[in-house]
């Protein structure tokens, strides 16, 4: 049981969260021997050690379904609108869906270079989008 949970927790991180990181962490065997769960368990902390330390602080797992504040420029005004980012959008892992507050139109940004310009906050959770809003999104994908 918890080598079937390790692996898949492995395979998430591999194929959900296409994380970086050194192809073996992701191996459940190497020269035909299975590893052990210590093994596949250490693997698993080496690939959540890495995502913790990463240089880039909007590597998509650490900014899926977290709150977020978005400024655009309007008429030379810098103005914010608060949202949360609900998921990647499937084959093209640098952009991500966002669903602002009030709004349940889904918006599709690349926010790296938002977030490199200070255009861009990560905020501490708040419940003004609701898990409601959240599933009404998820149906569609």
């Amino acid at each position: 049981m918890k080598k079937g949970a390790l692996k898949a927790q492995l395979r998430f991180r591999k194929a959900i969260l296409e994380q970086m990181a050194d192809k073996s962490l992701f191996m459940f065997s190497e020269k035909g021997k299975e590893h052990s769960v210590e093994k596949l368990k250490n693997n698993l902390l080496s690939l959540i050690d890495i995502s913790l330390k990463s240089p880039d602080p909007l590597n998509k797992s650490a900014l899926l379904g977290k709150c977020i504040r978005h400024y655009f420029w309007k008429n030379g005004d810098r103005e914010p609108y608060d949202g949360r980012v609900v998921s990647v959008v499937p084959g093209y892992p640098e952009w991500l869906n966002v669903v602002y507050d009030n709004d349940p139109a889904v918006y599709v940004y690349k926010l790296t270079e938002d977030y490199k310009n200070e255009d861009l906050e990560i905020l501490p959770e708040h419940t003004e989008v609701t898990a409601e809003l959240f599933c009404y999104f998820c149906s569609f994908i």
